[in-house]
């Protein structure tokens, strides 16, 4: 990884998201359009992606998938013990340190991570980013329900059934074309790709949109807990992360993809299991537009220190 070329890379995605802030201050998008195209990126032009990125793939990396299964289960396992000392740290009350547990956990790995694991690796490391996506869904539907459930209450076997969701889906078929050397229709493949290309502009183009919705914009940059947090999150646990991984016997490349995706910002879907659990989720909408924005330099400052270890 350049740290040059990635600076450079997270400047377009700037000016991506600074598009669809602007599309939204000039209301060109209401919020209603803002929630549709979301609604278009999680259900189709993401599972596109995640399919067309092992379409006439060489299956060079094939000999790292279960290396990558068992890697990630791992690294989301740290990130489990250790979001319990750090919401000690940063909370206030109980349900704030089940808050500051789930957006530790649980980070932005597709709207984000995608985007910016295909701009500096290419489309070839997204199978990584499939494994990755795919044990954080399951994990979001077990762990994360029951970080959020009121004590009172009892895990319910039927949530699980929201596991059968099309990034779920789309992450397993992936899996299985690449494993399997599949060979999709020239047509299909095609038609899936150019489905795949929509995501990374437009998934960048709603998160401006979404900044743009803030009425109080000014106030999420002013809580300085919340930063030094997310320095933690973002920064020093991932290269905590890195100077672990560098020295593990596994691919280069692996190694980069997955540090990258531990720098990522806070996952949307916190917000939802909030709302669901009816537990304030102010916290939770300010770490994840204050994290989608700091990653902009973040990312880039992570792979220059990567480089010196």
């Amino acid at each position: 990884m350049n740290a040059g070329i990635v600076l450079k890379q997270m400047v377009v995605i700037f000016l991506l998201i600074l598009v669809g802030y602007i599309l939204q201050k000039k209301k060109l998008v209401t919020q209603k359009d803002g929630a549709c195209l979301s609604k278009l990126i999680v259900e189709v032009f993401n599972p596109a992606i995640i399919v067309s990125s092992v379409i006439g793939s060489s299956n060079n990396g094939e000999e790292n998938i279960t290396g990558t299964v068992f890697l990630a289960a791992v690294l989301f396992l740290v990130l489990i013990l250790l979001a319990v000392p750090i919401s000690k740290i940063f909370a206030g009350g109980c349900e704030e340190k089940k808050i500051y547990s789930l957006i530790f956990v649980f980070s932005n790995l597709g709207f984000i991570g995608i985007p910016v694991v295909q701009s500096i690796f290419g489309k070839g490391a997204l199978i990584y980013v499939a494994i990755f996506i795919l044990e954080y869904n399951i994990l979001l539907y077990t762990y994360g329900y029951l970080l959020v459930m009121p004590s009172d209450s009892k895990f319910h076997p039927g949530s699980l059934k929201s596991l059968l969701n099309m990034g779920t889906l789309s992450c397993l078929l992936a899996l299985l074309i690449f494993v399997c050397h599949i060979r999709l229709p020239y047509i299909l493949g095609t038609t899936i790709t150019y489905l795949g290309n929509v995501a990374t502009p437009l998934a960048l183009i709603v998160i401006g949109i979404s900044i743009g919705q803030q009425e109080h914009l000014y106030r999420i940059f002013c809580q300085w807990k919340l930063y030094l947090f997310l320095i933690v999150k973002m920064i020093l646990v991932p290269l905590f992360m890195a100077v672990v991984l560098k020295r593990l016997p596994i691919s280069e490349e692996l190694a980069q993809v997955s540090v990258i995706l531990m720098a990522m910002p806070v996952g949307s879907m916190t917000v939802l299991l909030l709302k669901e659990n009816h537990m304030k989720e102010t916290l939770c909408s300010d770490s994840i537009i204050l994290s989608s924005l700091l990653s902009i330099v973040s990312i880039p400052f992570l792979v220059y220190c990567y480089r010196l270890f």
